[in-house]
């Protein structure tokens, strides 16, 4: 009840917060104070019902469904930790959390410029929402609560002796990396948004976006490095060989990151030429409303069927409320600029954009950028689309990603590299084919080079001297950069590992190679270059109870190479009922590929002989011994199914030996039985009068009729020693040429735009302190003031190629 109070608290002080803000805003910004009061209790507000959860989280009180379902006691304390974001609930308040945090740092950036009212208006109704999904959708209800009438031991105070526990496939280190990263990043993303509709709603077309460009570049930074360690914990855990696999959850987080990397190059032409204001409200509104769109994706249910990543339906209520959500901001932001329209027409000069110009290149590459977002929009949307059509709901073929995308990447980077050579406003062509030329030659030589070595897919080579012309371009302005110390490097850096990433997608993904392979243990195969033994397993967590988990040792020979060795993971968990294994691959990392061994399947042979018995009654002949048959007559339960040791039972099998259809005599055969497979551990006994010794090995259930359900057993002859089982592992082995550039590529991209981030920010406090000695406001409170949105204002002007943080970007 405390928890559920905490939020209703919180409610109330967002809301306050909100229409504080708002009635401050029409009152000149006279209740300002109160507003950002009431924001920081709000914000305590969203801690304190944090530290309520993780306390609890942490104590194991598993009287909260919420706790039960997503933790128990053999989990670690960063995996406790990570396990309060698990589940839809935890999400939700980590989501709100990290938007009232950076909300706390948006009040003095709004308020310097002039946007704190109104601003913190519409980002507080946005934690408000969040907010409200807490209250239909809780982390606080109790377990008597969920599970009203479905036993009679479910009483107010009941507490379960331990929980449900956390997927196995997300106890990994990455889960407490990538999802608070990703959550920053969507929680980022909604300052742009905030600061395009308070300019449409103060009409002031240019202010809004000296505090917007530092938000959105390390917003999209954010995004873009939690993306990529979410690609890497998909490679390292997943097993099916790649680091994107176009999955809809996956792309549902892609969305909003490109069309943040459209919006930061269509910035930087508004506040250098002064043009595309409308486009850069449009993409701020749209960047925030894919954020929201992933959250519905991936939180409604929709994708249940099409996606390993999404959550369970959450109910009819929370649907409808994430589609509000939506729905309300696409209304008021899209609305807005639509009412805004003619005036911005009067306001803001128009722009004509000269095609031999940067501006003109760098929007033409925004747009690219853009064209893959719808398609990829579309291809992420279709169950949806397909359910809403009434068609069976299904993901499309993720070829369809490929092929459309390619020849957009290939024009994307020659863009990119014609962009670094061009002037702003219009270039000469004897000059700009001077400075291009050494790039060019390069990337074709290049491309000739790898043509010349096996590359004649007429896609990759083009994609080839693409991404080489784009490498070369940018670490050519990376050394100037340097050398001059110019802000502009995180472009180039960016840039440069856009290049890099995509020479990597080409090796792995067109050049990969596989093949499967079967060993038993002990046993050597020539598998590609390598020569591979499977030299047996190890057990691994064994001071963890709730599963049985191995490492396969598999060492790897090659001529030209040490010795080394991976070690795929198979394991068994009490979180499936051990029904099912889980698979993890073994990774051996060189400089130039990676050895990449997926475990597909693996079975235990033995020379031993056996058969089933089944049903009662039902007599067979023994394997090793024609005179003699073995009867089932029923099962010994004379111990009561006495527990030996965690999840296994002593039971029986009592059979008769036959010789020639007359009884030799009755004998009970015992087995530790595994009660989560029914496999057993026989403790052998010769049968009367025989010079045979048998094993109740396992109990074979039969789904369909329980009936029909039977005992194997094993046979050997008297005395002799129990045969050795050997285990074959089928392994799926791809050696994927060159992966680290796909790392190194993805690395690059963010650190570019971190390192413009802060750079621009730094041009803005310079600019500041500039204004400041020349007595000129760090705010206009004339938003429709000509001088101030055409773009061609002093401070502008006075820009030179050095000073502008990422002007000469792509």
């Amino acid at each position: 009840m405390f928890g559920k109070i905490l939020v209703y608290i919180t409610f109330a002080l967002t809301a306050g917060s909100a229409l504080v803000y708002l009635y401050s805003f029409l009152k000149k910004d006279a209740y300002n104070r109160l507003g950002s009061t009431l924001y920081y209790l709000a914000t305590a507000g969203m801690v304190t019902i944090s530290i309520y959860l993780l306390s609890n989280i942490l104590a194991h009180n598993f009287q909260f469904t919420y706790i039960w379902e997503y933790s128990s006691l053999e989990l670690s304390d960063p995996l406790l930790v990570a396990s309060f974001y698990s589940g839809q609930q935890g999400s939700f308040l980590l989501w709100g959390l990290f938007i009232s945090i950076i909300g706390l740092f948006l009040i003095p950036s709004a308020r310097k410029y002039g946007y704190e009212s109104i601003v913190l208006s519409i980002y507080s109704f946005i934690l408000l929402f969040v907010v409200l999904m807490l209250i239909a959708k809780t982390p606080f209800d109790y377990i008597w609560e969920t599970y009203a009438g479905e036993a009679d031991y479910l009483v107010p105070g009941f507490t379960p002796e331990n929980g449900r526990g956390l997927n196995p496939i997300l106890q990994n280190y990455w889960i407490s990396i990538h999802p608070p990263i990703l959550f920053t990043g969507y929680s980022a993303m909604t300052v742009p948004f905030v600061f395009a509709l308070g300019a449409l709603i103060k009409r002031d077309y240019k202010n809004w976006l000296k505090p917007a460009i530092p938000w959105t570049l390390f917003a999209t930074g954010v995004l873009g490095l939690g993306i990529m360690l979410g690609g890497f914990w998909a490679y390292e855990t997943l097993g099916w060989g790649g680091f994107w696999g176009w999955d809809p959850v996956e792309n549902s987080s892609l969305l909003p990151w490109l069309v943040g990397v459209a919006l930061v190059h269509t910035m930087i032409v508004q506040r250098t030429k002064g043009g595309l204001f409308k486009t850069n409200i449009a993409l701020s509104i749209t960047t925030f409303l894919l954020v929201l769109y992933a959250t519905f994706l991936t939180r409604s249910g929709i994708l249940g069927d099409t996606s390993v990543h999404s959550f369970v339906e959450p109910g009819y209520f929370i649907y409808v409320l994430l589609m509000v959500f939506m729905f309300t901001f696409a209304i008021l932001g899209y609305g807005f600029l639509l009412l805004r329209t003619g005036d911005i027409n009067k306001v803001i000069k128009k722009e004509e954009f000269k095609p031999a110009s940067k501006e003109f290149s760098i929007s033409l590459g925004a747009v690219l950028i853009l064209a893959s977002t719808v398609i990829i929009f579309i291809g992420t949307s279709w169950p949806w689309i397909a359910e809403l059509l009434g068609k069976p709901k299904s993901a499309i073929d993720i070829q369809i990603y490929n092929d459309w995308n390619l020849p957009i990447a290939i024009v994307l980077m020659i863009v990119n590299s014609v962009s670094m050579y061009l002037r702003w406003g219009a270039s000469s062509f004897k000059t700009f084919f001077k400075d291009i030329r050494m790039s060019l030659i390069l990337a074709l030589v290049t491309a000739a080079i790898f043509f010349a070595f096996g590359i004649t897919n007429i896609g990759y080579i083009l994609l080839t001297f693409a991404a080489f012309f784009a490498l070369y371009s940018n670490l050519e302005y990376i050394i100037k950069a340097v050398s001059k110390k110019k802000a502009s490097m995180g472009a180039y850096v960016a840039h440069f590992g856009v290049a890099v990433l995509l020479l990597g997608v080409i090796a792995t993904g067109g050049y990969s190679v596989t093949q499967e392979v079967q060993l038993r243990t002990g046993e050597s195969k020539q598998v590609l270059d390598y020569k591979m033994t499977f030299k047996g397993k190890e057990r691994i967590e064994k001071e963890l109870g709730d599963r049985e988990k191995y490492r396969y040792i598999i060492e790897l020979e090659h001529p030209k190479a040490e010795n080394a060795a991976v070690f795929p993971i198979i394991y068994w968990s009490d979180f499936n009922n051990r029904e099912q294994a889980y698979l993890e691959p073994g990774i051996k990392t060189y400089v130039t590929r990676d050895i990449y061994v997926s475990p597909m399947a693996l079975e235990t042979e033995t020379n031993i002989d056996q058969m089933m018995l089944s049903p009662i009654g039902e007599a067979k002949v023994i394997p090793i011994d024609s005179s003699l048959s073995v009867k089932l007559i029923d099962y010994d339960r004379s111990q009561g199914m006495q527990p030996v040791g965690e999840g296994n039972v002593l039971m029986g099998a009592i059979v008769d030996v036959l010789k020639h259809d007359e009884v030799l005599g009755r004998d009970t055969l015992w087995s530790v039985i595994n009660i989560q497979n029914m496999g057993g551990n026989p403790m052998w006994k010769n049968l009367n009068g025989t010079d045979v010794d048998a094993g109740f090995a396992r109990f074979a259930i039969d789904q369909n009729d329980v009936a029909n359900s039977g005992a194997v057993i094993n046979f050997k002859a008297k005395g002799a020693p129990i045969p050795e089982s050997v285990q074959i592992i089928t392994l799926d082995v791809s050696i994927k040429p060159f992966m680290n550039l796909v790392w190194v590529g993805t690395f690059a991209i963010v650190i570019g735009f971190f390192f413009s981030a802060f750079r621009f920010r730094q041009k803005l406090k310079k600019e500041d302190r500039k204004n400041k000695s020349n007595g000129v406001a760090a705010h206009s409170t004339n938003g429709n003031d000509t001088a101030s949105t055409n773009g061609n204002s002093e401070d502008i002007n006075k820009d030179t190629d050095e000073e502008i943080s990422i002007k000469e970007s792509k």
